[in-house]
């Protein structure tokens, strides 16, 4: 049910920022927005959802078929780095 509340979340965020105040391109630019999670795989997920929501597949760029798919995962930082080096 989360999932479908963060794209349900996206989609009505798209028709605002989108449509209705032109804030940003209908088509996903990196170089107009970022979006941000944390490095728990249940954030993630739900900033997925959220992105597919407000850019749904093939509204925006393509990504190269010689990128290197380690190159599509975003970095993060550790928010305990030491407790977790243990």
């Amino acid at each position: 049910m989360g999932l479908r509340q963060h794209y349900n979340l996206g989609t009505y965020l798209k028709e605002s920022y989108i449509t209705d105040e032109k804030i940003t391109t209908p088509k996903f630019n990196p170089n107009d927005v970022e979006f941000f999670s944390t490095s728990y795989s249940r954030t993630h997920r739900s900033a997925l959802a959220f992105i597919y929501g407000f850019y749904p597949l093939g509204e925006g760029w393509t990504i190269p078929a010689e990128v290197p798919a380690d190159r599509l995962e975003p970095p993060y930082t550790p928010l305990f780095p030491t407790y977790l080096s243990e």
